[in-house]
């Protein structure tokens, strides 16, 4: 009797098939967040002074550590946004 001979180079498809089509659907939702707005929106709030627990103050006022966010130049331009770290 002949021997069958398996070929075992197909086994690895689907879990690299899988793991390509998460990359893509990542990937594609990434790219409609972009052209829809959605990640704008979204870095706006992530950024602002609030969303990095700190507060808007005179800059000569802040005891902390003054952080980049634009939202305080917004209200008033001389307002920065000022971070103070507990325990220092």
């Amino acid at each position: 009797m002949a021997s069958l001979s398996l070929n075992k180079k197909g086994q690895g498809l689907p879990l690299n098939t899988i793991i390509i089509s998460i990359i893509v659907i990542v990937v594609l939702v990434i790219v409609i967040l972009i052209f829809t707005g959605q990640m704008a929106r979204w870095f706006h709030t992530t950024s602002s002074c609030g969303a990095q627990t700190g507060s808007c103050v005179d800059a000569n006022t802040c005891k902390g550590t003054i952080v980049d966010a634009s939202d305080c130049a917004k209200k008033t331009p001389a307002q920065v946004c000022c971070v103070t770290i507990p325990g220092s």
